[in-house]
């Protein structure tokens, strides 16, 4: 049955949204992506998502008021699926930013959630017209993010466009309210109101006036880009705003110095002024102290040589320049802190996992790892140059840009508690600045090849921005390899008992890979699924050195990982090295600062190769520890998920056989199950709530004749469609349907027993089998 011409034409012209209320949308729209420019690489390309998002919502509408006009559906399942649509669009500019991320590009997670909620308002304003409650949500939601933008912005472009929103929103409004005074106009007579000039040009006058003071008024540099939307207190100067939220100085300084203040949830006075940790202060507290190898000894060397030998190595440590892995198993495993807020050594913004190198080491005798200097044929530097950029300096690393470097990321520092010269830089970095800084003799290379400060160390409140990049292991694999030389540094085996098993292992664990990154991948997954991770598991003196130690006992701490793994791919022809630094990850993230607190439980050492005579990849041996980052395509992505799943069926003939076959019944039998499900609720509220039996039928066949493929129209009664298949059973219960919603007649005892009847006779007799068969041959 065709629906008539009159109500089509009604909802075709009825789908179309009100022009003002399109218009506020778009200006909306338009101030968001103006406020994100200055957080986006790529500003072609955040016009460009604007493009490819905006007029989905229009599409759907067009495809929905067609479809509207010419099915006979309910207005409650057209009503739940254009809410149903919201959601799907606001996970579609989340699936946006996925793919904006895995491409290096994307926006910060409080960005993402504005504009989840500004498309979102988006969509609700163009299906206004066909559920006219969305007018008032997609309106004021607008309206607030504007608002909040105007907030925390300081971009001219963004006051201009949040003009023309607030007077296009003021117009509105004033229109709503005199339609209002027409409607209830007396005598019911068409009443409008004159449109006075004055009145328009004074509410122009006072937004232009306010803007105007807000705008001299508010400091310039109250907002910073990379850590969110409130400003950070503090300063040389003890200015300090009260409106912050981070509390790290400024973001605009090199450091506190002694007049520091803060107004954020992190430092006290006494915590400013508390001693700053070195790295070995907070390597002991993470490992405990080095222990003295006893083999060595003998009975006859005197206490004091002894303990002179141990303060001797101790010294070594407290100056950095060497490493032992014989230490003393830690006392509690799990280490406990009441406030990791006031033991933060640095903060981090930015994406985890993140490795955050402070020194390395080359020269391993066994036990202890040590640094030595290295010449420019080991280790070639790359001249730093300092950058002018549009608004900082940056200073970069001239390194060339190989193939497999095919994306890069950000990060923030703020330097605490922790007292080094050392840039804790992530590998593979590219670039770095600290605002309002533009020395370029400032930063330079030490013996061993790391970044270091001019100075005794980094100041406390040093912020430090920095750009790394990120390697795609797929195409690494296919780069050319150069192996180490034999009188490399990064070469270098000690010449003891465990040599030749460490090379028979290398050996062993790379055999019928390809040369290069597959066989390092084969060497560290080997450690990683063989060996167990246990801190108490230290080296012991029962061994000639730690690497037969750990790999009799087949386990031990991280840093005994990372000493094998450092061997092992030596022996197998590598330059390797050994850092030591700190592990970021997701689980240190604090929502109270918004930002990754970093402590000494962060300690943390492991290898990285090279393979190209230039750039250092990190590799993780330590199970449980997540792998260094690295950047896939979507291509790759979705290439190795079906390998995964390949695999999974190989390895599970089974239980995909079975899967396939539950599936495939429910993709058969959809509509019987749903069915059945039906017959299921309508018996237990047919026995457990008799009043509300002919209600519970009656949606039971509805849904019947739904699933059998020919929903009942809104404005066909259900005598006309039930009749249709079986008139007989049908017939008692539509009269009982009549009876108990049309007739004032007052219902008989009689008549109460008989609906249980007619029910059980209408349900029994109208089946899902019977209304596809009989229905169909009505229709032909």
């Amino acid at each position: 049955m065709s629906q008539p011409k009159g109500l089509q034409t009604t909802r075709s012209l009825h789908c179309f949204p009100q022009m003002d209320l399109v218009l506020i949308g778009l200006l909306s729209v338009i101030v968001l992506q103006i406020f994100r420019e200055p957080t986006c690489r790529w500003v072609s390309a955040l016009w460009l998502e604007s493009i490819l998002l905006v007029p989905i919502p229009p599409i759907a509408l067009m495809v929905a008021s067609k479809w509207w006009t010419t099915t006979s559906t309910q207005s409650t399942r057209v009503s739940a699926l254009i809410q149903a649509g919201a959601l799907l669009f606001a996970g579609l500019v989340v699936f946006v930013q996925y793919l904006s991320r895995l491409s290096g590009l994307g926006d910060p997670t409080e960005i993402v959630l504005m504009m989840m909620l500004q498309y979102v308002a988006w969509y609700l304003i163009i299906f206004s017209s066909m559920i006219p409650s969305f007018k008032k949500v997609g309106f004021v939601t607008c309206c607030a993010l504007v608002l909040f933008i105007c907030f925390m912005s300081q971009q001219p472009a963004v006051f201009i466009v949040s003009f023309l929103f607030a007077t296009s929103a003021l117009w509105r409004l004033l229109s709503n309210y005199w339609s209002r005074l027409n409607d209830k106009a007396l005598e019911g007579k068409s009443r409008m109101l004159p449109v006075s000039g004055i009145a328009i040009a004074s509410t122009l006058l006072v937004i232009a006036c306010t803007s105007s003071i807000v705008w001299a008024v508010v400091p310039k540099n109250s907002t910073t880009s990379l850590s969110g939307f409130s400003p950070f207190s503090g300063g040389d100067e003890g200015y300090e705003d009260l409106f912050a939220r981070s509390g790290i100085g400024d973001g605009n300084m090199l450091s506190a110095g002694e007049n520091a203040s803060s107004a954020g949830p992190v430092e006290s006075d006494q915590f400013i002024e508390d001693t700053q940790p070195s790295i070995y202060d907070v390597v002991v507290k993470k490992y405990s102290a080095a222990t003295e190898i006893k083999k060595q000894k003998t009975r006859a060397v005197s206490l004091n040589v002894r303990a002179k030998h141990l303060d001797e190595v101790i010294k070594s440590e407290q100056s950095g320049k060497s490493f032992r892995t014989s230490r003393k198993p830690p006392s509690d495993q799990t280490l406990k802190l009441e406030n990791r807020i006031s033991k933060a050594l640095f903060y981090v913004e930015g994406s985890a996992p993140v490795r955050f190198s402070i020194d390395c080491f080359h020269h391993f005798d066994g036990w202890d790892w040590s640094k030595v200097d290295l010449d420019k044929k080991d280790l070639p530097k790359s001249r730093i140059r300092l950058t002018e950029g549009l608004r900082e300096p940056w200073y970069q690393t001239a390194f060339p840009k190989k193939k497999f470097l095919t994306t890069n990321r950000a990060h923030r520092i703020k330097i605490l508690r922790l007292r080094t010269n050392a840039l804790p830089a992530p590998p593979l970095i590219r670039a770095w600045q600290i605002a309002r800084v533009n020395d370029a003799s400032l930063f330079g290379y030490d013996a061993q090849g790391s970044v270091i400060m001019d100075g005794k160390f980094i100041p406390s409140h040093t912020m430090i921005d920095t750009v790394s990049d990120v390697p795609n292991y797929h195409v690494l694999a296919n780069e050319t390899t150069l192996l180490a030389k034999p009188d490399s540094p990064f070469s270098q085996i000690p010449q003891n008992e465990s040599k030749s098993r460490v090379e028979r292992l290398a050996k062993e664990w790379t055999q019928g890979r390809q040369l290069g990154w597959r066989q390092v991948e084969a060497i560290v997954n080997r450690l990683r699924t063989e060996f167990t991770h246990d801190e108490v598991l230290v080296a012991t003196d029962e061994h000639s050195d730690s690497v037969e130690s750990f790999l009799d006992r087949r386990g031990g701490p991280a840093y005994q990982f990372s000493s094998v793994a450092t061997q092992i791919l030596r022996a197998a022809g590598y330059k390797t090295r050994l850092k030591r630094g700190f592990l970021v990850q997701a689980k240190d993230y604090d929502r109270t600062s918004g930002q990754s607190i970093v402590t000494f439980e962060n300690v943390h050492m492991w290898p990285e190769v090279c393979l190209d005579g230039w750039h250092w990849i990190p590799v993780e041996p330590t199970p449980g520890y997540p792998i260094p980052y690295n950047h896939l395509t979507l291509w790759q992505w979705l290439k190795g998920q079906a390998s995964l799943a390949i695999y999974w069926v190989k390895d599970n003939p089974i239980v995909t056989l079975l899967s396939a076959l539950v599936l495939g019944c429910l993709y058969w039998f959809c509509w019987e199950l749903l069915a059945s499900i039906s017959w299921l609720s309508w018996v237990l509220v047919f026995w457990l709530f008799p009043s509300q039996r002919l209600k519970v039928t009656r949606k039971l066949i509805d849904i019947r004749f739904w699933a059998a493929g020919f929903p009942r129209p809104e404005f066909v009664g259900i005598s006309d469609w039930f009749s249709k298949p079986d008139h007989q059973a049908a017939k008692q219960f539509c009269d009982l349907w009549q009876i108990e919603n049309f007739s004032r007649v007052q219902k008989s005892s009689l008549q109460k027993k008989n609906v249980a009847l007619a029910c059980q006779q209408i349900v029994s007799g109208l089946s899902l089998q019977r209304i596809k068969s009989n229905y169909r041959t009505e229709l032909t």
